[in-house]
């Protein structure tokens, strides 16, 4: 198991940088309104692309970028960040860690999670049913909402391959999914993953998105 001091400094500057991601996403969330004339999600085919504006924070600075989510049968198949194929492992690894990469993998999951204390991390998740919900700068609705929420906190983190953190707070990661259309609306995750240095050159970074086509 590789401890290298400069990736665990990468990952505690990223932890620190996690109050910024959250006062922003919750300032979005907490700005929603019923926009005039703005339609429901479209309820798609079983093979569809979603397609989102992502805002990437590195330790460096932030990114914007489309991210784009490939689906069949509710399963993630493709996925591309700026241009950038991303691997689904990096939406799962580690795992309980990447939570809501892991919603995203597979929307069947979105279902049956309910309010939880996730095992030996310590992590808090919960579920809620929220009405319409419509984010400033989506160009959609969403009608039927189920929001999962989740919080990890850390004393020690070690991530084979990637390095070790100390009191390390992953908080407010979410996910609010459209049940009416069966598609992610806005979520925000954080990925520990190498192909993050491609985009980030750390090998961590939060994404926050939002809805911006179905098809």
């Amino acid at each position: 198991m590789l401890r290298s001091r400069v990736l665990g400094m990468a990952l505690v500057g990223v932890a620190t940088v996690v109050l910024a991601a959250v006062v922003a996403a919750l300032f979005l969330m907490g700005g929603v309104g019923i926009a005039a004339g703005k339609p429901p999600i479209p309820k798609p085919k079983d093979v569809f692309t979603a397609v989102y504006e992502a805002r990437v924070l590195c330790p460096g600075g932030e990114k914007v970028m489309n991210l784009t989510l490939v689906y069949r049968g509710g399963k993630l198949g493709e996925i591309y960040l700026g241009g950038l194929r991303i691997p689904p492992a990096a939406f799962r690894h580690p795992h309980e860690l990447s939570y809501i990469g892991e919603l995203l993998l597979d929307l069947d999951m979105v279902y049956r999670v309910g309010n939880r204390t996730v095992g030996g991390f310590g992590g808090l998740v919960r579920k809620e049913q929220r009405g319409v919900v419509s984010l400033a700068d989506s160009p959609y609705k969403a009608t039927s909402v189920v929001s999962v929420l989740t919080s990890f906190n850390y004393t020690y983190l070690e991530v084979e391959g990637h390095g070790v953190a100390k009191n390390v707070a992953i908080d407010g990661m979410f996910l609010d999914f459209d049940q009416a259309s069966g598609v992610p609306y806005a979520f925000q995750l954080f990925i520990i993953h190498n192909i993050a240095r491609q985009i980030c050159g750390t090998s961590s970074m939060y994404i926050y998105a939002y809805l911006k086509e179905v098809k």
